[in-house]
């Protein structure tokens, strides 16, 4: 399956069609997001904070978008409802398309990202292949970051230093090496296989590796914005020279002086760090959780 790291050209598109483009109706009943005014590599940006069980997909889509300047929201305003922030993502998906070179496949693929828009306030069927930082089963769903012009990684890769199954686990996603685990259990002659399969499972189960941290500073550039996804979540994650960085979106950090996480170890042993990348005087709230909150 083709990796989600490679960008699809954007397709040219009618102006006329655009205007009569509305959001998808939502499944789920309007929620409000806070938003947070930070200061960004000197300049004044908006972010979009995470309420508990928020929309981690958008949110981190989004805060990728404000952080860069290329999503503006009304001023004056100090929340947004879900419906409101799929409309300007729909519109400044519109707008980016608009301005691209013609490709007739890509405008069906816009098409087909605006009408599973709606599925980034729930969750994503993500499937990681140990093969590197941006390397994801395809779906039809992850193309929308394609469409945004954000990368998706995540740092849950395999090294040689994993013995035998480095190929074995390079061959395959999460889902079919679970597959592949099952029948080498029962298989005689792949027993020692399996055991060292399991053993990387449990040793990684925070879904970040030391050659998976090593992976994430060569698959970013020098001041990208990007999504990071582990377990089960999506952060808004930059590089700067040779740090990583998460950004706090957990709501307990409003007021704070908290903006990111500095992203260096595998072990959870957390740094929170100001806009300007200094540690400010509060601690951080004690509710806040690893990568992002």
């Amino acid at each position: 399956s083709p990796a989600v790291g490679g960008h699809l050209p954007l397709a040219k598109r009618p102006r006329q069609q655009k205007t009569s483009h509305r959001a998808p109706p939502m499944a789920t009943d309007a929620c409000n997001y806070q938003i947070q005014t930070v200061t960004f590599l000197g300049s004044q940006r908006r972010m979009l904070m995470q309420s508990v069980n928020g929309p981690c997909p958008l949110l981190a889509a989004c805060n990728v978008l404000l952080l860069r300047n290329q999503l503006r929201l009304p001023q004056g305003i100090s929340s947004i409802s879900f419906e409101e922030l799929l409309q300007h993502l729909t519109n400044y998906l519109l707008d980016s398309n608009d301005r691209a070179s013609a490709n007739a496949n890509v405008q069906e693929a816009v098409e087909s990202c605006i009408e599973v828009l709606p599925k980034l306030n729930e969750g994503l069927d993500v499937n990681t292949r140990f093969s590197g930082c941006k390397e994801f089963e395809y779906t039809r769903e992850l193309s929308i970051f394609d469409l945004l012009d954000i990368s998706l990684v995540h740092g849950w890769t395999s090294s040689p230093e994993d013995g035998d199954v480095h190929q074995i686990l390079k061959a395959h996603s999460y889902n079919t090496l679970t597959e592949f685990l099952l029948e080498s259990e029962g298989k005689e002659g792949s027993q020692e296989n399996a055991r060292q399969i399991r053993n990387f499972l449990d040793r990684t189960s925070s879904q970040l590796t030391f050659d998976g941290l090593i992976g994430l500073h060569s698959a970013l550039k020098d001041s990208e914005l990007a999504v990071l996804y582990r377990n089960l979540h999506f952060s808004t994650i930059f590089k700067q020279g040779d740090n990583l960085y998460v950004l706090c979106t957990d709501i307990g950090f409003i007021g704070t002086g908290f903006v990111w996480e500095q992203l260096d170890t595998v072990d959870g042993d957390t740094v929170y760090l100001g806009a300007d990348f200094g540690q400010p005087a509060q601690r951080p709230p004690l509710a806040a959780g690893p990568a992002g909150g």
